[in-house]
């Protein structure tokens, strides 16, 4: 995998993703409408998610500004979103195990990248 491959991940993580596999790397939009437009922009071929922003919030806005939205979005498209990798992580007896997931960009049929 070159350097230049996009990768977006969730606020907060992109650092994090950025030190450790030395790729370009953007946080995901909240609105998912965003997404494939910064998809594009950005040149972007692998997203990634977290079991933590999997569940789902009674107020449409805190879905929204949370990330929430735009992740189960990633799960509701798998005609454009094919996930390819899923890790659990444990953590300290304090901290709940985690899972993240990595989404390859498949190209629309309209639009072949």
């Amino acid at each position: 995998m070159s350097r230049e491959t996009g990768i977006m991940a969730p606020q907060g993580l992109s650092p994090e993703i950025a030190y450790l596999t030395d790729k370009r790397v953007v946080a995901l939009p909240f609105d998912p409408g965003l997404l494939e437009r910064f998809i594009d922009e950005y040149r972007i071929s692998y997203l990634l998610a977290s079991s933590e922003h999997l569940p789902q919030f009674e107020l449409p806005v805190v879905d929204k500004f949370t990330g929430h939205l735009v992740t189960r979005y990633l799960f509701e498209h798998p005609e454009r979103f094919h996930m390819v990798q899923r890790l659990r992580e444990n953590y300290p007896a304090f901290y709940p195990p985690m899972e993240y997931y990595v989404f390859e960009v498949r190209s629309p049929a309209s639009n072949p990248r």
